[in-house]
């Protein structure tokens, strides 16, 4: 049957087949899921090429406040090979490890296993590399920026931070004579750009304790570097010269320094931990390290096909239910062989008798006929030979109940 809101699947002369309302909304039900999804994804994945969702100076970030291009930069180079790390502690190897966008409160309240996962990395001879972020009210004093006691790192390498350092370039510092530097100053640009408002105090002008200076803004280093141990360490009042806005721009573009960061060393290390992307250990993680994308993926499509089973079978229905073709005989042929298989042929007279007398057919004249075929049928019972015949004996009875003469044809 043809509803009358049923809609043609293709035209008609095509094929003529319709789709019931049900169906069509079941059709349009998973066009919507589908194209919602693929909206999902899309968007996801475009938030992901920029890294807008990675926090600032994530070197997985490739909006202008990331530093992905740095990392990338460096990857390219002939010799150095740059890795991400997500794990909660550095391994102690030699390395040049960057920290960036980190905030001086956090350098102030840094725990004692953290002072102590660093002074490992320098033990093995490695680099570490520090940029602090500009995020805070400029004016902040010390002791308001710290919010307590414990200095943490700034205690441990000695040196302080200072904040209402402004100017749009820093200028570079020669080297002390009692100082051994990292960075070859030769090599490096006269004034580099600058943004931040944060600096490290030195009451000498050049130097701060065991530190050299590298870049300063009236006599306030806003980079400077240090060996301990084995290793160096280099402090960035900023964080704007390693990203990507930095690297975009070549007036603040300043690949020499950004080399003579790394300190010699081929094993560069983005520290993403830190700004709270970290690995987590789940199946998912397994399935990313072990290259089982295709294997969810096949996952995902068999849970597909089996809710469009259920929902609806994967062949169409036929137009019509199917007529089975049967073939028989007709009802007195069966009522034949269902008298033929439950009375024997020497007890049918007999039955059709008994039947016969269970029912009012008689009228008056039953009881004056009634004889007659008791008679007939003492006959039959005497009758020695069991080849009787039965239908002669019927036409017996037939004629008494007509009141006919025997002999005479009905």
């Amino acid at each position: 049957m043809r509803w009358p809101w049923s809609f043609p699947l293709c035209p008609r002369p095509l094929c003529g087949k319709t789709i019931p309302m049900k169906r069509l909304g079941l059709i349009l039900f998973a066009a919507l899921v589908v194209g919602f999804l693929a909206a999902m994804v899309g968007l996801m994945s475009q938030r992901l090429e920029t890294g807008d969702v990675y926090p600032p100076y994530s070197s997985l970030r490739g909006d202008p406040l990331g530093a992905k291009a740095l990392a990338e930069s460096l990857d390219k180079l002939d010799g150095i090979t740059v890795e991400r790390w997500h794990k909660p502690r550095l391994e102690p190897k030699p390395a040049a490890v960057f920290i960036l966008g980190v905030s001086p409160n956090d350098l102030a309240n840094l725990p004692d296993d953290a002072i102590k996962e660093l002074r490992d990395v320098l033990d093995a001879g490695g680099r570490i590399i520090i940029s602090l972020t500009s995020q805070i009210p400029a004016g902040t004093t010390l002791q308001t920026l710290h919010g307590m006691s414990n200095t943490g790192l700034f205690d441990e390498w000695d040196f302080t931070v200072k904040t209402d350092v402004r100017s749009p370039s820093a200028t570079r510092d020669d080297v002390a004579p009692d100082k051994e530097p990292t960075m070859p100053r030769d090599a490096l640009p006269e004034t580099i750009a600058w943004q931040g408002h944060l600096g490290f105090p030195d009451t000498s002008g050049r130097n701060c304790g065991a530190w050299s200076s590298v870049y300063s803004i009236a006599a306030i280093p806003v980079i400077m570097e240090r060996k301990i141990g084995q290793g160096s360490v280099v402090l960035l009042a900023d964080s704007y010269l390693l990203s990507n806005e930095a690297m975009h721009k070549p007036a603040d573009r300043h690949p020499a320094l950004l080399v003579a960061l790394l300190g010699g060393h081929t094993r560069v290390i983005f520290d993403e931990y830190h700004l709270g992307i970290g690995e987590d250990p789940n199946v998912a993680t397994l399935g990313r390290k072990h290259g089982l994308h295709w294997a969810l993926a096949c996952l995902v499509l068999l849970a597909g096909l089996f809710v469009w089973k259920r929902v609806s079978p994967l062949l169409p229905p036929p137009a019509s239910p199917p007529r089975p073709d049967v073939t028989g005989r007709s009802s007195m042929d069966g009522l034949v062989n269902l008298l033929r298989r439950s009375v024997p042929a020497s007890h049918v007279l007999h039955t059709c008798v008994d039947e016969w007398l269970k029912t009012p057919a008689g009228g008056p004249t039953l009881e004056k006929r009634l004889p007659r075929v008791m008679q007939i049928m003492k006959d039959v019972d005497e009758f020695e030979d069991k080849q009787r015949d039965v239908i002669g004996s019927y036409n017996e009875i037939v004629e008494a109940m007509n009141d006919r003469k025997p002999g005479e044809r009905v």
